[in-house]
């Protein structure tokens, strides 16, 4: 299906940048040569990915800074070449998920999954091919901000006043200095820098030095 999608989409104005029709959930990556969208992936029968993209623009939605530091620290991973899940490597969503971890962990996000008190599943294939529920429930942007507003739950408390680039420092410092590689778990559903567990140990990808676990 992303094969034939990667000799059509040409033909409508889009330039293939990547295509990995071997992949979990295969996709090819596309850039608009004739509109404003950069890169996007496209793939098939693949639901999922929906509701994670709503939710990241739900985080973009909260403070103007989220974007443009996305943005800044998925030019410099491209540019050291540490992005991109076809050369095996973090994909830019396992990026864009660290830099919301590191926002919720100083207190800019908060954790929209966490706040949603309802349940809301989807049925879907895991990482091992197995059928499964995930909880895809969270506050909408506009959801948070009046629950705020009418102080049913507590606003972030971070400084308003750190700029894109301090931020872009703070997420570089953190990843090298205090992250606990091998054994912390990247999570924006639950960001209190837990331990990855007995189970990630068990069925996890074996790796010859300690290694960033991000939840997806």
């Amino acid at each position: 299906g992303v094969q034939q999608l990667a000799e059509f989409l040409p033909e409508l104005g889009f330039k293939v940048l990547d295509l990995i029709p071997q992949a979990r959930k295969p996709l090819v990556t596309v850039e608009d040569t004739q509109g404003p969208l950069k890169e996007v992936d496209v793939s098939i029968n693949n639901s999922l990915p929906l509701y994670n993209s709503q939710l990241l623009k739900a985080y973009s939605q909260l403070d103007e800074r989220v974007r443009p530091l996305v943005l800044l620290v998925k030019v410099w991973a491209k540019g050291k070449r540490v992005c991109g899940a076809g050369e095996g490597n973090l994909s830019s969503y396992s990026w864009t998920i660290m830099v919301i971890y590191f926002l919720q962990l100083v207190g800019i996000l908060p954790s929209l999954q966490l706040l949603y008190r309802k349940s809301r599943s989807l049925q879907h294939v895991d990482y091992w091919g197995i059928p499964r529920s995930f909880e895809t429930g969270f506050l909408t942007a506009e959801e948070y901000q009046q629950e705020v507003a009418e102080k049913k739950i507590p606003p972030c408390k971070a400084k308003a006043d750190l700029t894109v680039a301090q931020l872009l420092y703070g997420f570089v410092r953190f990843f090298d200095r205090e992250y606990r590689w091998g054994s912390e778990a990247v999570s924006m559903r639950q960001p209190d820098r837990r331990d990855v567990g007995d189970w990630f140990r068990l069925f996890g990808s074996i790796h010859p030095e300690p290694a960033i676990h991000v939840e997806e």
